[in-house]
């Protein structure tokens, strides 16, 4: 599907890809293309179709490249299917054109929100050209990242507060190996990412307006915050994990505690009564009067004495 935005007399209006010719601010956005739309998209920014389809791939890393009219901008966004991942997001800019190219394989909430933003304030990016619109995007994106992040930051104090818990010892553990898997993922993108605007902010793209380049240097620290916050949060989980399998030893101690206290207090009596329970003539005591009496009261007085052992070492 495709999505064309451009500005006209100070307007934002939907246009036609006949607006990349003309000089004014013209934003193009592909998402979920068909094979037509992809090679529609590949042919304005300058590329193959496979190249385009390539930079879109899953395991695609952030990149930043250019072709003979644009700068490709390839960033990585956070997207929730079943668990949070990211996924790759092509931006093609071209200052001298004055236009902004966008392609993503799924549909974006970032870009939904860019494109819904109040008309006053699309109309102010729009005037300041293509270069302002990709780090209106670019800063979406990162913002998106906090929103995420603060979340789990959420899943991470109630994680924290139920590791004592040994009930849903299996939902607790679950919980911290997924927050793990996604925060490794993050930092994956987000090292990516900060390498891309920080080439950005060092001019590396041809066809970015060096005007607006001081922009991307706040963008470039805000990425660098998160990647320190990732890694603190993966450190807090790995804590809290060792401390979670610390309680889950230590209830597992108290329980072989108890079997093994149980099992020697049954194990005195049955012991006794199998001894003289044998089947010989001669076992002293045996025909005495007293000898079932004397082999009981030797039962109670040793279940007793272990009762008391193991209750004052506190295993029962």
């Amino acid at each position: 599907m495709r999505n064309v935005l451009t500005i006209d007399q100070g307007k934002i209006r939907d246009g036609t890809l006949d607006d990349l010719k003309r000089r004014t601010c013209t934003w193009v956005h592909y998402w979920e293309p068909t094979p037509e739309e992809l090679a529609d998209a590949a042919s304005h920014i300058g590329l193959d179709a496979e190249e385009l389809q390539e930079l879109l791939s899953p395991t695609q890393r952030p990149t930043l490249r250019d072709t003979t009219t644009f700068s490709i901008v390839v960033i990585r966004s956070p997207r929730k299917d079943k668990e949070f991942l990211t996924k790759p997001i092509v931006l093609a800019v071209s200052k001298a054109k004055n236009d902004l190219i966008s392609v993503t394989p799924y549909h974006s909430r970032s870009i939904e929100r860019i494109a819904a933003l109040p008309g006053a304030r699309r109309t102010a990016i729009f005037a300041e050209g293509a270069t302002a619109l990709l780090f209106t995007i670019l800063d979406e994106i990162t913002a998106s990242y906090f929103n995420v992040l603060e979340r789990m930051d959420d899943e991470i104090d109630r994680v924290e507060r139920n590791i004592r818990s040994t009930n849903g010892e299996s939902r607790t553990m679950e919980t911290i190996y997924r927050l793990k898997k996604t925060l490794i993922y993050f930092h994956k993108a987000l090292v990516g990412n900060r390498e891309v605007v920080g080439g950005i902010e060092k001019a590396y793209a041809q066809f970015i307006d060096p005007k607006l380049l001081s922009k991307f240097r706040t963008l470039h620290d805000q990425i660098v915050q998160l990647v320190e916050l990732d890694a603190t949060y993966r450190d807090i989980l790995t804590s809290t994990l060792e401390v979670h399998l610390s309680v889950i030893s230590n209830a597992v101690n108290i329980t072989m505690k108890r079997v093994t206290s149980w099992g020697a207090i049954i194990l005195i009596p049955s012991l006794i009564a199998s001894v003289f329970g044998m089947n010989f003539d001669l076992i002293p005591t045996a025909h005495a009067q007293w000898g079932f009496y004397g082999a009981l009261a030797v039962m109670v007085v040793a279940t007793a004495a272990l009762y008391w052992y193991f209750k004052r070492k506190d295993w029962i």
